[in-house]
C-alpha cells in the first residue's frame, strides 16, 4: 500500500505500530499488540524489514498476519490494519511512519529464551530505546497480555518527568489505570517535609497532570535493580515504564554487568519513554 494513501494518516484513532520479523518473540509482541488495541480501539499497522524486498513481501505479511489472526486471536476482531514492508532498518522505518502516520505508540518483541540473552545491548531494540520518535512497549518473548490495572513508572523527580506521566495516562487512558510512581533512593522518604524534592515534585504533579489515579511509592535501596525488581514483585504492576534519558541510557537498567536477578525484571512489558 502507498503510505501516502494510507486510511490511518488522518485518524483520531491511536496508531500503533508493529514491528516484526516473524521470528517466535515478534509473534509474541504481535498477540499482545492485538490484544490491547481491542480495547485502545487502536489502529495497527503491522512492518517488516527486510534487506532487499521484493513485490511479494507485502503479500507475504498480509498472509502472515491473517494467519495469525485465525490462529491466535479467533475471538477478536482485528481492526483496522495496513502492511508495509520496507528496505533499511526498523528504526529508520519507525522514524519515517511516525511523521507520516502519526503513530502514538511502538510495540516489538524482546529477543532471547533468558533475560539475560535478550540482546538489549547493540540490537534493534537497543537502538529503538536511544531514539525512538514515540513509545516503545518492549514485550518480553513469554510476556501475556492482561487488562492494564497498574503501571509502574520509574521517576528520578525531575521537571521532566512530568510530561512524559501525562503521556502515559494519556496513552492507556482506557484501561484507567493506576500509575505508581516510584522513587528509588538510598535516602529515607522525606516526602512530608514541604521543602523535599519528592513533595514539591508531586505538588507538580497534582497541577500539570490531568489525571486521578496516581500514587507514589518511595523505595528506600541504594541498588537501583533491587529497587526495581521489589516494586515488580511486590507493586502488582502489569507494566514497567521508564524514561530514556539522553547520554543516560536507563540508568543502570540495560548495563551488561546488571545482576541476573536483576534481568529477571524484564519478564515484564518495558514502556520506553522518549525524553
Amino acid at each position: 500500500m502507498n503510505k501516502a494513501e494510507s486510511p490511518l494518516k488522518h485518524s483520531r484513532m491511536k496508531n500503533i505500530l508493529v514491528l516484526t520479523d516473524y521470528s517466535t518473540c515478534a509473534r509474541g509482541a504481535m498477540r499482545y499488540a492485538v490484544e490491547m488495541a481491542a480495547t485502545l480501539k487502536g489502529q495497527l499497522i503491522f512492518c517488516h524489514v527486510t534487506a532487499a524486498p521484493t513485490a511479494q513481501d507485502e503479500n507475504i505479511l498480509r498472509d502472515y498476519v491473517a494467519a495469525f489472526q485465525q490462529q491466535e486471536a479467533p475471538a477478536l476482531q482485528l481492526l483496522p490494519h495496513i502492511c508495509i514492508v520496507e528496505a533499511g532498518s526498523p528504526l529508520a522505518l519507525a522514524q519515517s511512519l511516525a511523521q507520516s502516520h502519526h503513530i502514538q505508540l511502538i510495540v516489538m518483541g524482546l529477543s532471547g529464551s533468558s533475560p539475560m540473552r535478550r540482546q538489549l545491548i547493540g540490537s534493534n531494540s537497543d537502538q529503538m530505546m536511544a531514539q525512538a520518535p514515540a513509545p516503545l512497549l518492549l514485550i518480553p518473548e513469554n510476556a501475556r497480555f492482561v487488562p492494564l490495572h497498574k503501571i509502574g513508572f520509574a521517576t528520578d523527580l525531575s521537571e521532566g518527568d512530568l510530561q512524559p506521566i501525562q503521556e502515559v495516562a494519556r496513552l492507556f487512558a482506557a484501561f484507567n489505570p493506576e500509575l505508581l510512581l516510584t522513587h528509588i533512593s538510598p535516602e529515607a522518604s522525606d516526602f512530608h517535609d514541604p521543602r523535599s524534592a519528592a513533595h514539591l515534585f508531586l505538588n507538580r504533579i497534582t497541577c500539570n497532570v490531568n489525571y486521578a489515579k496516581i500514587y507514589y511509592r518511595h523505595i528506600t535501596e541504594a541498588d537501583i535493580s533491587a529497587g526495581l525488581l521489589w516494586i515488580s514483585e511486590h507493586g502488582r504492576i502489569d507494566i514497567m515504564a521508564m524514561i530514556h534519558r539522553q547520554n543516560r541510557v536507563l540508568p543502570t537498567l540495560l548495563h551488561q554487568s546488571y545482576t541476573q536477578k536483576m534481568a529477571d525484571l524484564i519478564y515484564l512489558p518495558l514502556l520506553v519513554m522518549p525524553e
